[in-house]
């Protein structure tokens, strides 16, 4: 989802540059979920939660999985705009 009113108004090329770097900024993003994520986990491996028969660490796992998907679609997508953007093609 996103909002396209002032991509829009721009060439083809320059929107393509845009999906780049919008999807850029989406991998560095991700790319603290992952770190971070991934340090809450291991931070809480051994906490037991006080209602349920799992660790709390499991809850957090969440975290960097998602890092890692959302890295995952952010690539493709940044390949995606780069075809385009080599080609000169709108979206």
């Amino acid at each position: 989802i996103s909002i396209r009113l002032l991509v829009d108004r721009f060439s083809p090329r320059w929107q393509s540059f845009f999906g780049i770097l919008i999807e850029l900024s989406t991998i560095v993003l991700a790319l603290i979920f992952l770190r971070y994520g991934w340090q809450l986990v291991l931070n809480n491996w051994d906490v037991s939660t006080v209602t349920l028969p799992f660790d709390i660490a499991l809850v957090y796992a969440i975290i960097p999985v998602a890092g890692l998907l959302m890295i995952l679609t952010a690539a493709i997508n940044a390949v995606d705009y780069g075809r385009r953007f080599a080609s000169g093609a709108a979206s």
